[in-house]
This record gives C-alpha cells, sequence and structure tokens, in this order.
C-alpha cells in the first residue's frame, strides 16, 4: 500500500502588472519624500497619509486573497493525509500495548527463572536474590546459560569471603558481615576491619601504661587455686528487632556458643 500522487502542477509565477504600479508608485510618492508638513496643510497630509495607507491595505488584502486561492488544494490535501494517518494510529497503538505487555511477561518469566535458579543453588540465608539481582538481565542480550554462571562464580566467591571475614575472629564480626552484605566488596571490609583494630589499639594504649605501672608497685601474692563450680543453665525470655541479614548471624553466633534457643 502506497500513496500515488496524480501529475503534480507546480505553481506557476503568479503575474500581474508589478512593475507598472512600481513605476507609477515611485513617481506619485517621490514629491512625499521632502514634505513639510504646516497648520495650513496638515489637513492634506493627513488626507494624503490615509490614502497611502489605503493602497497599502488593498495591496497586502490582494496577496492575501492569491495565497488562500493557492493553498486551498494544499490545505485540502493535507486534512486528508491527517484522515489517513489518524486510522493508523488507533491499531498501531494497540499492537504496540500488545508488545509492551508480552515484553514485561516475557522478562518477569525470565526473572522468575534466574530467580528459582539462585535458590536452588544459594546455601547461604544471608544473601539474598533482591540484593544481586541486576535488571540488565532481564535485555535479551543476556542469555539464561551465561547469567546462571555470574550466580555460580559471585556464590561461590561469597562463600569463600565470608570464610575470610569469620578468620578475622574480630569481636566486631556481626557488623563486618552485615556491611560485607550490603557491598559484596571484600577490600571495604578489610579496610574496616582495619580501621576498628587501629583504632580500639589507640584507646588501649593509656589502659596499657597504667597496668604497667600499677604491676610494678604491687607485691607479687600467690593466690590458692580455688575451683570453679559449674555453671548453672538459665532460662532467658527477650525480644529483639533485627534485620533478615542481623537474624540469620545471631541464629550463627547462638550456634557457634552451643547456646539453646527455642519458641517462647
Amino acid at each position: 500500500m502506497e500513496i500515488k500522487i496524480d501529475k503534480l502542477q507546480v505553481l506557476e509565477k503568479i503575474g500581474f502588472n508589478y512593475e507598472e504600479i512600481k513605476k507609477d508608485l515611485a513617481i506619485s510618492l517621490n514629491k512625499y519624500t521632502d514634505l513639510v508638513v504646516t497648520e495650513d496643510a496638515i489637513s492634506e497630509a493627513k488626507q494624503s497619509r490615509a490614502n497611502l495607507n489605503k493602497l497599502a491595505t488593498a495591496l497586502n488584502d490582494e496577496k492575501i486573497r492569491i495565497k488562500k486561492l493557492q493553498l486551498k488544494p494544499l490545505e485540502e490535501f493535507e486534512i486528508q493525509i491527517k484522515e489517513l494517518i489518524a486510522m493508523i494510529a488507533k491499531p498501531s497503538d494497540q499492537i504496540n500495548d500488545r508488545v509492551k505487555e508480552f515484553e514485561t511477561k516475557v522478562k518477569s518469566d525470565k526473572r522468575d527463572e534466574i530467580e528459582v535458579y539462585f535458590n536452588s543453588i544459594n546455601t547461604n540465608t544471608l544473601v539474598k536474590f533482591d540484593n544481586i539481582f541486576e535488571i540488565a538481565w532481564l535485555n535479551s542480550g543476556f542469555k539464561i546459560k551465561s547469567i546462571k554462571t555470574i550466580l555460580d562464580v559471585f556464590l561461590r566467591k561469597t562463600e569463600d569471603e565470608l570464610q575470610i571475614i569469620k578468620d578475622l575472629k574480630s569481636v566486631n564480626e556481626f557488623n563486618l558481615i552485615d556491611k560485607y552484605i550490603s557491598t559484596f566488596d571484600l577490600g571495604e571490609v578489610l579496610k574496616e576491619n582495619q580501621r576498628i583494630i587501629a583504632l580500639k589499639a589507640e584507646l588501649d594504649k593509656p589502659k596499657i601504661k597504667e597496668v604497667v605501672k600499677e604491676e610494678v608497685k604491687e607485691e607479687v601474692v600467690i593466690q590458692p587455686i580455688i575451683e570453679k563450680e559449674p555453671e548453672i543453665e538459665r532460662e532467658v525470655s527477650f525480644k529483639v528487632t533485627v534485620t533478615d541479614t542481623q537474624l540469620a548471624l545471631l541464629k550463627n553466633f547462638l550456634v557457634d556458643n552451643k547456646i539453646k534457643y527455642g519458641k517462647a
């Protein structure tokens, strides 16, 4: 389907007595070049001005009339073309909406497939799918096979780096892991750990000096060895407000320290 235009007649130059009018105007207007308006000639000057304005208006009106005549076929053509475009627009918009619905469903299904695979290989409750998901994976350029490889590598790397953090035996392990889970940047976590160590060492310096002074003055006293009685287990109920990551860390702490826990 294509538009076929009938043989188009290019508009010819509009001819009129241009040179004649121009010549007559030059002669008749010349007398106004050095016109001096006096009290006696004021009425005549005003009349001349009115005549000139009337002539200019007549010329402009004729220009407008001819222009409308010449543009009328173009205006009719424009109206017809707009009508045809309007007929096309409605079904085109409907198709566009359906294409978008289809693409949205494809992306939703792809996201679900990625999440199912992630959950099938992820053994660490601290690592959540939403924390590592990349919206770019939904683009057609990212194939499922490639995304699965990315997840495999990422989770292995995460397990190794979490173990490195645990091996630090830091008293701030809870916070370090929390920071890692929010950034997955081991380098930043190690920097944070070094900062904490340096800060603690700085805070402990005055205490060390005081202890040394006291030890010099004190006499050595042999204390008898007293056997400690076995600690009595106590049942304590308490309530905490935590994130999912912090809850997982809390459970790990209770298990590592062999602390029994359960529902109240």
